[in-house]
């Protein structure tokens, strides 16, 4: 499910996927997709249950995301990443541990082939903390927060790591709230 090129991991990923129409996120998606190729960083503002969570990461997929660095997408608690990597892939048409995986305190289901790596605020905020790259790795990692407000200390950890992106965030709305 992946191969190397110049020394580095290629994740394959999907050539086709669908989309359920009904979700509101996914009538915006040549919108949001657009926005996502033109900018490092998006806010993107909808109701609960209008598919943020599950599609985006499908989208950045499509986009060709995540064949050479991972797609982060964080959640505030174990048993929402565990559920939402498994939501998916179930979605996608594979297992958790292949294309998509998660990380959560005590439990890592990501491989090499993990394109789409579900973890807890606090994965991530440890990982910029022990990483002595994590300016540049920031600066590649496509990061979801599926909730609106974000946390005072990974706000900090993200403006000490890539402080272009965080000073651009908040300029590409795209809000579908009803």
């Amino acid at each position: 499910m992946s191969k190397i090129v110049e020394g580095r991991v290629e994740r394959l990923v999907p050539q086709s996927i669908s989309y359920p129409e009904q979700l509101p996120v996914v009538a915006r998606k040549d919108e949001i997709m657009r926005a996502i190729r033109e900018n490092q960083v998006i806010v993107i503002a909808g109701e609960t249950g209008s598919g943020k969570t599950t599609q985006l990461p499908k989208m950045c997929l499509e986009l060709g995301r995540g064949r050479m660095q991972r797609i982060g997408h964080t959640q505030p608690r174990r048993i929402a990443a565990r559920a939402v990597s498994q939501r998916i892939a179930d979605e996608l048409q594979t297992t958790v541990g292949g294309l998509v995986g998660y990380q959560v305190r005590f439990n890592d289901d990501v491989t090499d082939q993990t394109a789409v790596k579900v973890m807890t605020d606090g994965i991530l905020l440890s990982e910029l903390s022990r990483d002595s790259l994590s300016r540049q790795k920031s600066e590649r990692l496509r990061l979801f927060r599926p909730v609106d407000p974000i946390p005072g200390r990974f706000r900090r950890a993200a403006a000490r790591c890539a402080p272009r992106a965080m000073a651009q965030a908040g300029k590409t709305v795209v809000d579908f709230h009803s």
